[in-house]
């Protein structure tokens, strides 16, 4: 389902997951649970049922806001590990410690790689360049930005300075059914994937 709706305060729900995280791991107990709740249930649920969004006609406040979001990404990923090494020092090897970290490489991929590829279309060596291999290197993956920029997904490649909120479908390119996070679950049954993705693959002539 395609809508026009304003998107743009949809990039703020991204922050409730590492927010969640850090917050599980501080608390101990059950909450460590909390990240791994947003990440796989409550945020696939909501990429499904939101629809695609177009880009959004954003005030000077809400442009400053978006542009900035990135910066809070950053900052919070750094948070969560920290709290994961203090939780793995409270709780050993305890389940709690366990599910703390799954919910911290959950973050990582999600928010510390999505939130790296975005500041990484920036000029090399500028300070967004360092915090995007700042973030890279927290996934072990400071390879990323040159892997990526090399290889490939349309608009982000051809305008890499557009900013996120800006970017939109290009005509005749292959594009994903949902976000990513309405792609977790299917994606572990190859033959539903399979079922899915490959009529939205082009034949080559």
């Amino acid at each position: 389902m395609t809508t026009t709706r304003d998107a743009s305060a949809w990039h703020l729900v991204g922050l409730v997951a590492p927010v969640a995280i850090l917050s599980g791991n501080l608390a101990g107990g059950a909450w460590t649970l909390s990240g791994v709740v947003w990440m796989l249930v409550v945020y696939p649920v909501l990429d499904v049922v939101s629809g695609t969004g177009r880009p959004a006609s954003v005030t000077y406040i809400s442009r400053s806001l978006l542009a900035g979001l990135p910066y809070v990404h950053v900052i919070l990923q750094g948070c969560v590990f920290a709290t994961l090494i203090w939780r793995v020092q409270l709780d050993g090897y305890a389940w709690t410690t366990w599910i703390a970290a799954l919910s911290c490489g959950l973050n990582t991929g999600i928010s510390a790689i999505v939130v790296a590829h975005e500041m990484g279309h920036s000029r090399s060596l500028t300070f967004r360049w360092w915090l995007a291999r700042l973030n890279l290197l927290t996934a072990m993956y400071l390879h990323f930005t040159l892997e990526h920029n090399r290889q490939h997904h349309p608009a982000h490649h051809l305008s890499p300075s557009l900013p996120f909120w800006q970017l939109d479908l290009i005509e005749g390119a292959p594009t994903l059914p949902t976000g990513y996070y309405g792609l977790f679950w299917p994606c572990l049954f190859p033959p539903l994937w399979k079922r899915w993705i490959d009529p939205r693959i082009p034949t080559t002539p």
